[in-house]
């Protein structure tokens, strides 16, 4: 199955030093390469620590940045479904979109 992780795989394999993520604000620089390797021990501690398996619900709260690309890309790699919150929720908004969407792991910065 063809989905954002394995295209970023199928590049790291080819162009693994070639900047993949670029931080506007920190300049900070992910190569395929990196994005690959840390992408990969994501998906494995989601897997093998955390129990999350394809089709498991995965919440995470965070502005948008570089980690969150690599938690998108290590649940497409997993199977799992990242259910993203909008940092600007209340509490209250958060709240109910948890209960509403019942995922197994949350993530929060």
């Amino acid at each position: 199955m063809i989905n954002l992780a394995t295209m970023a795989e199928s590049f790291a394999a080819r162009h693994a030093g070639a900047p993949a993520l670029i931080d506007p604000r920190s300049g900070t620089t992910r190569t395929f390469g990196d994005l690959s390797r840390r992408t990969g021990q994501l998906s494995a501690a989601l897997f093998e620590e955390l129990g999350v398996r394809p089709g498991t619900r995965v919440a995470a709260l965070s502005r948008n940045s570089l980690e969150m690309v690599e938690l998108y890309l290590a649940c497409a790699r997993t199977g799992a479904l990242l259910f993203p919150l909008n940092w600007r929720f209340s509490a209250g908004q958060v709240a109910d979109a948890l209960r509403e969407a019942a995922p197994a792991v949350v993530f929060y910065e």
